[in-house]
């Protein structure tokens, strides 16, 4: 399968527009953040660093806006969007992400049947897809996940484990990536994904100086320390760190103190 990137459009007035097309897909029940955050990373590489240096912004990508039906969609705490268009009136796009609906698909996922079949069509013509949070289920529903790697928030995982069973589930990682399937894990992991796609769809660079202009941190590596937080104290500990995540991600199994100190290398 092909994941080549879409260069060399004609723009408007003529010119030649070497920006990418993205589509957010808009969901209703979900978070907000996890569609608008995308939308103002995407529009930022490129553009925010070079305007706050004075120099000429070089837009990377082209947002666009869908929901099922093209009509308002409506969040899990009452904001409106409107989407741009309907999923099926959206043209060819390099790159499609997914917002999070509520944390459990059972409940939601008949409200938005037409996304995993359209998202799965899309892949299969060479269009990267990513998910966010919840959105990852979009992806499992559509079979695209069966057998890959992919996370999504630690909170939500068992359930996920158990109506995807063919997903190699990930949770203690924020951000999985296989064969143009991107996930993230948790609601502002939003805006790590979208770094991370910014950074492997333009390069390192563009990527920092997005960052740095709407002061985001790069990527984190993973999540496991957010499902630590209730029960564990702040420290720099990396040794004991890394054993606390290791007792997060193996919580259901009797962990010998051996193991631990093997893993640390501590007695």
């Amino acid at each position: 399968m092909n994941y080549s990137l879409r260069h060399g459009m004609i723009g408007p007035m003529g010119e030649s527009d070497n920006r990418l097309d993205v589509a957010i897909v808009l969901v209703n029940d979900g978070y907000a953040s996890t569609a608008v955050g995308p939308i103002e990373v995407f529009a930022a590489a490129g553009t925010m660093w070079n305007e706050m240096c004075g120099t000429d912004p070089e837009p990377k990508f082209r947002v666009t806006t869908a929901s099922i039906d093209g009509e308002l969609v409506k969040s899990a705490y009452g904001l409106h969007i409107a989407p741009d268009r309907a999923i099926a009136d959206l043209g060819p796009v390099d790159l499609i992400m997914v917002s999070a609906s509520g944390p459990v698909p059972s409940e939601w996922m008949a409200q938005h049947a037409a996304i995993p079949s359209w998202l799965r069509e899309r892949y299969r013509s060479g269009t990267r897809v990513a998910g966010v949070c919840s959105g990852v289920a979009f992806l499992a529903e559509a079979g695209l996940l069966d057998g890959r790697p992919a996370t999504t928030h630690w909170g939500v995982a068992e359930g996920f484990r158990q109506r995807y069973p063919q997903v190699d589930w990930q949770t203690d990682l924020l951000i999985t990536e296989d064969a143009g399937l991107y996930c993230g894990g948790g609601v502002h992991a939003a805006s790590d994904l979208s770094l991370h796609l910014v950074e492997r769809l333009c390069g390192r660079t563009v990527a920092i100086e997005c960052s740095k202009a709407l002061l985001l941190d790069m990527p984190r590596p993973d999540q496991s320390g957010y499902a630590l937080l209730p029960l564990a104290r702040p420290h720099d500990d990396a040794k004991v760190r890394q054993a606390e995540d290791h007792l997060s991600r193996h919580f259901n199994q009797d962990v010998p103190v051996e193991e631990l100190a093997e893993l640390s290398g501590m007695s």
